[in-house]
């Protein structure tokens, strides 16, 4: 039998296992609400690689060897660029499709949805709506290896030019702030444009796929790139080059050296899935 003055020792001890257990169930309910909610990766960008300074590619004599010096050396950022976006494609893909059954987004996914929406210029609805999906699923999406190794190659004069070795510049890219790269030896008179100076070729690799997929003037290009991922799933380099007449003021003769650059270095090969390497005929 416990004696009376035990009895209020042992109520106590239950509230306090009691009490105990309440804190424990709020912890829970307030970490899965809002801790879990927070802890969220959001895709500011794509984790490259850093493949060092530009390469003296002046020095390589041979003119093949300095060309496949070049496409080794950038093609593993291109390739960690596109897979990063092939994952973000994959997550708008999935949000979709909760969008299509009638399930609400969580507030995780709402926030990087307006990540990405932010980086792709995109405006989102209230609530979010089919349309914005399909809008970000037309600009979040690669660019063939063909084509940003041709445009690089382009633009840089094989990687070397005083804007690819100075500034990391190997996609021509302009900026109009005073001070913000490198005024071009034969800037127009009244021309204000300078070639954008980039801390790595990472961060230049990473602001010409953002500028393909977001601006207006090659909405062209991800039209013909959503046809031809709708058509076969395969996305050419070569069928994409009509889109970008305004990415060069030489316009048709710009699109036209691009088509060559990626035929004479047989560069489809590098869009291709690995399956269809052995049957495609590619760039003869």
């Amino acid at each position: 039998m416990t004696e009376p003055s035990e009895r209020p020792v042992e109520e106590r001890n239950r509230l306090l296992l009691l009490l105990g257990a309440v804190i424990i169930a709020v912890a829970v309910v307030v970490m899965f609400r809002t801790g879990v909610d927070e802890a969220v990766d959001l895709p500011v960008a794509a984790d490259l690689p850093d493949v060092g300074p530009v390469p003296d590619f002046a020095s390589i004599e041979d003119v093949n060897v300095m060309k496949e010096a070049f496409f080794d050396y950038l093609l593993p950022v291109i390739e960690a660029q596109n897979e990063w976006l092939e994952d973000n494609r994959a997550y708008l893909q999935d949000l979709r499709a909760r969008l299509e059954a009638g399930t609400a987004l969580r507030s995780r996914d709402l926030r990087r949805l307006e990540t990405l929406a932010e980086r792709y210029r995109v405006t989102l609805s209230e609530p979010v709506s089919l349309v914005d999906m399909d809008e970000l699923l037309l600009r979040v999406d690669i660019v063939p290896p063909s084509l940003a190794l041709a445009q690089a190659a382009a633009e840089s004069g094989w990687g070397r030019s005083r804007f690819a070795r100075e500034g990391n510049n190997l996609f021509g890219e302009w900026c109009f702030t005073e001070g913000c790269g490198m005024v071009p030896q034969r800037r127009r008179p009244g021309a204000s444009h300078e070639v954008t100076l980039f801390d790595s070729v990472g961060h230049a690799v990473d602001s010409y796929f953002r500028n393909l997929n977001s601006h207006p003037a090659y909405e062209d290009m991800r039209e013909l790139r959503a046809a031809s991922r709708e058509e076969n799933g395969v996305i050419l380099g070569t069928e994409l080059v009509d889109g970008l007449e305004m990415y060069s003021e030489r316009r048709g003769a710009y699109l036209e050296e691009l088509r060559h650059m990626i035929r004479i270095n047989r560069l489809t090969r590098l869009d291709l899935p690995e399956e269809q390497l052995d049957t495609a005929s590619v760039n003869p």
